[in-house]
C-alpha cells in the first residue's frame, strides 16, 4: 500500500539512479508531535481559562474577549488540527537518495517535493532520540544542510528590529537504519562533490598528493 504513495519517480532525470528511499517509521514519526500536543494543551487551558474569567467580569470590552477567544482557537488548533494533519499526511512523506540529490516528498491533496543538491550541501548531522530509542525499531533522524535559508526578523533588548537569515535543514525524519542510511550519504555526496570540482577526466593517473598525511610542526 505505502509503496503506491512513493511518488517521486514522476520527478527523476533521465539515467538519475535511485540508491536508497525510504520514509518515516510509524509510531517515532507521530509521537514526535508529543511536544506540541502538550504546548497546546497548556496554551488553551491557559487562554480558555482567562476566556471564561473575562466572560464572567462585567465591562469587559469586546476585542478583548474577541483577543482571547482568537488564542483559544491557536490552542485547539495545536492540540488538535497539528496532530491530525500529521497523522493525514503520513502516507505520502518518502525521501530518496540518488546519485543526483536527495529528494523528499511530501503533500497532503497534491505532492510537494524538496531537493538537496549534493553541491550545495554544507554538513549534515544524524541523530537518534529518546522517541527513537523508546519506541522505534532501530530508528533516527538524519538533518542534511544545503543553504536553504530563510529570512526573519528579531527584536534586541533596546527595541531595535533587526533582520536575519538561518540555514533550516532538510530532515529524513525517524528513518530505519539512519547511521548507515548517513554514511552512505555522506560517501555520495563527497564522491559526487569531489567530481563537481576536479573531474574525472581532468585527475592525473598519478597523484601524490592523494592520502598524504597531515604532520603538524
Amino acid at each position: 500500500f505505502y509503496k503506491r504513495m512513493n511518488e517521486t519517480e514522476k520527478i527523476l532525470n533521465n539515467g538519475e539512479t535511485v540508491l536508497w528511499e525510504g520514509r518515516p517509521q510509524f509510531l517515532p514519526y507521530i509521537l514526535s508531535m508529543f511536544p506540541t500536543i502538550i504546548f497546546g494543551l497548556i496554551w488553551t487551558g491557559l487562554s480558555g481559562l482567562f476566556l471564561v474569567l473575562s466572560l464572567r467580569q462585567s465591562g469587559v470590552p469586546w476585542f478583548v474577549i474577541a483577543l482571547v477567544s482568537f488564542f483559544v482557537l491557536i490552542g485547539l488548533s495545536l492540540l488538535l488540527l497539528s496532530p491530525l494533519y500529521t497523522l493525514l499526511v503520513y502516507k505520502h512523506i518518502w525521501y530518496v537518495i540518488t546519485d543526483k540529490r536527495v529528494i523528499f516528498q511530501r503533500g497532503l491533496i497534491g505532492r510537494d517535493f524538496d531537493f538537496a543538491d549534493y553541491d550545495k550541501v554544507e554538513s549534515a548531522t544524524v541523530n537518534v532520540g529518546v522517541v527513537d530509542k523508546l519506541f522505534g525499531k532501530n530508528s533516527g533522524s538524519v538533518a542534511i544542510y544545503a543553504n536553504r535559508l530563510m529570512a526573519g526578523r528579531t527584536t534586541d533588548g533596546n527595541g531595535d528590529s533587526h533582520s536575519y537569515t538561518r540555514n533550516v535543514p532538510f530532515v529524513m525524519l525517524s528513518i530505519t537504519d539512519p547511521y548507515n542510511t548517513f554514511t552512505l550519504f555522506k560517501k555520495v555526496s563527497h564522491d559526487i562533490k569531489t567530481d563537481v570540482y576536479y573531474p574525472n577526466a581532468l585527475r592525473p593517473d598519478e597523484n601524490k598528493g592523494y592520502k598524504t598525511e597531515y604532520k603538524p610542526e
